[in-house]
């Protein structure tokens, strides 16, 4: 059984894709459900000590290899948003990115100055099934598609992620 961060991360990066190739597809929304988001809050006394400015580190969040879904870098002054692809999954991988290198040899880390949690992001819209609560799929077709054709192609798409899925 999956939390509601893992169905909706499925959804957006698995299903939601291959939905889209079936043939007269024209748009697909996700209704209700959270994602999975990484925030990393600032330690201002911390960043104060390594001598980091907050756009250091979100610079290295932003251009490093490793990647991550949406989140935030926020301190007291400042708060930058993030939307990157999930590459590593482990808020730990994140926590070691380096910093700042010292002339002593030694190293910053984002961990040094933040504190970073793996969190699932506000609700912006629920959506009920049932009486619980679940995600929907809004799906539109292209302007010049066949209804019906499309229908059939979603339906047996379905289908076939039902059967790879359960």
């Amino acid at each position: 059984k999956m939390d509601s961060k893992e169905l909706f991360e499925l959804m957006e990066l698995k299903i939601k894709p291959e939905l889209s190739n079936v043939k007269g597809v024209g748009n697909i929304n996700l209704v209700g459900g959270v994602w999975r988001q990484i925030d990393v809050k600032l330690d201002n006394e911390a960043m104060k000590t390594y001598g980091v400015p907050s756009s250091l580190v979100y610079q290295v969040l932003s251009t490093s290899n490793t990647s991550y879904p949406a989140g935030s870098v926020e301190s007291s002054e400042n708060r930058f948003s993030l939307r990157m692809d999930a590459k590593a999954t482990k808020v730990d991988e994140l926590r070691h990115l380096i910093v700042r290198s010292k002339p002593d040899g030694s190293i910053v880390t984002i961990d040094d100055v933040a504190d970073v949690t793996d969190n699932a992001s506000e609700y912006t819209s629920i959506n009920r099934i049932n009486g619980k609560v679940g995600l929907g799929v809004v799906i539109s077709k292209q302007a010049d598609a066949n209804t019906v054709e499309v229908s059939a192609g979603v339906r047996e798409k379905l289908e076939d992620l039902k059967k790879r899925y359960s």
